[in-house]
């Protein structure tokens, strides 16, 4: 099962997107809807294995249809602590899985926008590689080291989620950073460039980064 990706969809992502917008997925994948991202699933034209959410997004017409497909269907009540997006987090780390892409989940409500960058911190705690999937953007967290590449001249930002981030190194990028110290609260990290000398490097020695990277 830790080889699988479990995906979610979701109702945020940008109107009037084309499908090939939409990351490539692997056969494998194992693919849930939350909520009125069953919407975005199925203009792409393809078939989940879950909706899960307390679909006050879905039309009647629309839940028919999951229910017709015999599709999976896990409704919960409006009120609850959840989120639709934790809901469908759990789902999976209930089935094991360790990897997660979430299509979509920024825009919208800004709060659901935070909300959801919390179940990626949420995932980081449990020690899960996850991210989530924009139209236009690749956001992740680190807690230590990781590598990720980029077009030269490409975007990408480097924050601290936490209030404070030590030990910070950035190398191989456009502007780099030698055990520097970023907090919440000043966005000295932002709209850094990728260059031609292979994957950016980024390392933290205490704290959470959180790296948003163009596609």
């Amino acid at each position: 099962m830790a080889t699988k990706r479990f995906v979610i969809f979701t109702g945020q992502w940008e109107a009037g997107k084309a499908r090939e917008d939409i990351p490539k997925l692997e056969p494998e994948d194992f693919i849930v809807c939350a909520d009125g991202g069953y919407i975005l699933c199925k203009s792409a034209g393809i078939k989940p294995e879950a909706v899960i959410g307390d679909f006050d997004s879905l039309p009647e017409v629309l839940i028919r249809e999951i229910e017709s497909l015999e599709i999976e269907c896990e409704k919960h009540p409006r009120e609850k602590d959840e989120t639709d997006m934790m809901l469908c987090v759990k789902y999976g780390l209930a089935r094991g899985f360790d990897r997660f892409i979430i299509i979509g989940g920024i825009g919208g409500e800004f709060g659901h926008t935070m909300a959801n960058l919390q179940v990626l911190s949420y995932l980081t705690d449990m020690e899960r590689e996850a991210k989530i999937v924009t139209e236009r953007e690749t956001i992740f967290m680190a807690d230590g080291s990781v590598e990720f590449s980029g077009r030269p001249g490409a975007k990408f930002s480097v924050l601290s989620y936490t209030e404070r981030s030590t030990g910070v190194y950035i190398k191989n990028a456009g502007y780099e950073l030698s055990d520097a110290c970023l907090t919440q609260s000043y966005p000295v990290g932002v709209s850094n460039e990728f260059s031609a000398e292979g994957p950016v490097k980024v390392s933290v020695r205490d704290g959470r980064l959180l790296i948003i990277s163009e596609r």
